[in-house]
């Protein structure tokens, strides 16, 4: 990954007695985003002073006693692997399982290495089946059809929903504050559910899959802020991002002279046959207006991912490769600070 990580240590407190370490160490073809994004979940999980390296010959998956009689060190070896999801002794934990992950760290240190700790249940997005899941993403991944730049974002939700056969329920105070958003960029040819879900976050909306009485599954729009995640805009990818997206890691030569950073981002997104989304939302609430702030480099030779990275950090930025719902690469742009 060309990525070089310090020793791991995290710990957590146990009982006068005994102490877990953790160690995690990055499979080669994990997401670049990995350690960072579980560095934060961890955190919020209460697993705190962590920090993840690239792996080594010898490293595996286990646990090892350490420590003196009496006052033992339990030193948990994990991994995060390709899909991003951290692997330990009892399972795989996904993202949004970073405080299970933690809770089975909590139950070695309480009972020991030797108690069999009971695997994490499977994720459910949003409270759906995988099947269900699938099946959603399968008509959601259609592609958008008709150009929608320059269109008003409710209406082309609407258009958008109507082309893939599915019902949109939004109620009217809702349609109210999608109408004053901003009108809608070019989004033909990505996944519909994707586009939709883009069209509604800057007016703070999203839309939720329900089955209505009839046993019909329907989107309802909600707002963001009521504590229900909602259809994201685009997915962790599910292959190797240098597989997804092959172009983001070749070497060439840049030299851009006081061009803004909107102007940079679509013209790299053209390079890499990727769609470029920005988390309007976050950045209208943060202040910050890609459009306004311009960036100079000297000619260099550099790769499309370092490129982006150091044309976004001028307007305090940061990118995530993700995939639409039929799995096509996308570049999601968002501040540095989460919202």
């Amino acid at each position: 990954m060309g990525i070089a990580w310090t020793l791991l240590v995290g710990w957590l407190a146990v009982p006068e007695t005994a102490r877990v370490e953790v160690e995690i160490f990055l499979e080669p073809r994990a997401p670049i985003t990995a350690a960072q994004e579980w560095l934060r979940e961890l955190a919020r999980a209460g697993l705190t002073q962590v920090r993840i390296r690239a792996k080594q010959e010898s490293d595996r998956v286990g646990i090892e006693v350490q420590g003196a009689v009496g006052q033992p060190v339990y030193r948990v070896i994990g991994m995060i692997d390709t899909p991003n999801e951290l692997v330990l002794p009892s399972g795989r934990f996904r993202l949004s399982q970073a405080r299970q992950a933690v809770q089975w760290l909590e139950e070695v240190a309480r009972k020991g290495p030797g108690q069999k700790a009971q695997a994490p249940e499977p994720a459910r997005p949003l409270g759906l089946s995988a099947e269900r899941l699938q099946q959603l993403k399968k008509t959601l991944g259609q592609p958008v059809g008709t150009s929608t730049k320059g269109k008003h974002r409710g209406e082309v939700v609407q258009q958008i929903a109507a082309q893939v056969g599915v019902t949109l329920r939004i109620d009217e105070p809702l349609g109210q504050a999608l109408a004053g958003a901003a009108p809608a960029e070019e989004l033909k040819g990505l996944a519909a559910g994707t586009a939709m879900a883009y069209l509604l976050r800057p007016a703070g909306l999203c839309m939720v899959p329900l089955a209505n009485r009839a046993g019909r599954w329907e989107l309802v729009v909600r707002p963001l802020a009521d504590g229900k995640a909602g259809w994201p805009v685009g997915w962790p990818p599910e292959e190797p991002v240098p597989e997804l997206l092959p172009g983001l890691f070749e070497s060439f030569h840049a030299n851009l002279q006081n061009v803004a950073v909107t102007q940079a981002m679509e013209a790299i997104g053209q390079r890499l046959k990727a769609t470029v989304l920005w988390d309007r939302l976050a950045m209208e609430r943060q202040g910050i207006d890609p459009a306004k702030v311009y960036v100079t480099l000297p000619r260099t030779r550099t790769t499309h991912h370092g490129l982006i990275r150091r044309v976004l950090a001028k307007a305090e930025l940061r990118y995530e490769v993700r995939a639409d719902d039929a799995g096509r690469p996308l570049v999601w742009v968002t501040p540095f600070k989460p919202l």
